[in-house]
């Protein structure tokens, strides 16, 4: 039993358990474990793909709890992909399955290294490891974070040339998870970070509640 993870990108297979489990300490939320073979690389543009990738999680038969992400820079698709428009509907799709666990859906607008260009200062002097734990490289002292860490179309392409040479997702992102301050983040008020915060907090909040989805619906945020 435990927290299942499906997610977009393949960087994030170590992040954002990383980051689950440190926002869950940081807050002090009643989350459960995240088992290994509960964290999952799906597509999750489509109707159809988000309601597979929850009857393949409920047919497990050992999830407590469901966070549903992928990034929000879809290019080429027949409509917004913003977050604000795009995760109420998700979480409509989910919903409409009635799952026996609580389940959220988070997009990170545009992409999840936009949470390195918010943090960038609170990371500032500290070391950078590879996935074999040695260390690569130091984040510059001098670094600043982006100003509006929501706006630069290529996220990664700022990381590079701010924080670390050569990043690649795979090899770095879960290091630089690692180093993001949390006081420095809840500060920087991204929307991205909120919207975990509140999801995580959802999570926690609905344990062994049937049908509980996060976003909930806009009639039911307004009347609340």
């Amino acid at each position: 039993m435990g927290l299942f993870v499906v997610r977009e990108g393949e960087g994030e297979e170590e992040a954002l358990p990383a980051l689950v489990i440190r926002l869950r300490d940081h807050l002090g939320l009643r989350l459960p474990h995240m088992p290994k073979n509960g964290n999952w690389r799906k597509s999750l543009v489509t109707q159809a793909q988000v309601h597979g990738a929850c009857e393949q999680v409920r047919a497990h038969g050992s999830c407590e709890a469901l966070l549903l992400t992928r990034d929000a820079d879809l290019k080429d698709l027949p409509f917004s992909d913003c977050p604000k428009d795009t995760a109420p509907e998700m979480a409509g799709w989910v919903r409409e399955l009635e799952l026996p666990f609580p389940a959220a859906v988070v997009l990170f607008y545009k992409e999840y290294e936009t949470l390195f260009l918010a943090g960038a200062e609170g990371m500032a002097g500290k070391d950078v490891v590879n996935p074999r734990n040695q260390v690569v490289s130091s984040i510059p002292a001098e670094v600043i974070a982006h100003p509006s860490p929501e706006h630069p179309p290529d996220a990664k392409g700022w990381v590079r040339a701010n924080l670390v040479d050569g990043y690649k997702p795979t090899l770095f992102q879960a290091s630089l998870t690692r180093l993001l301050d949390l006081d420095v983040m809840e500060a920087a008020s991204l929307s991205s970070y909120r919207r975990l915060v509140s999801a995580l907090t959802f999570l926690s909040d609905n344990l062994g509640v049937t049908g509980a989805v996060y976003p909930r619906p806009p009639e039911v945020v307004a009347d609340a």
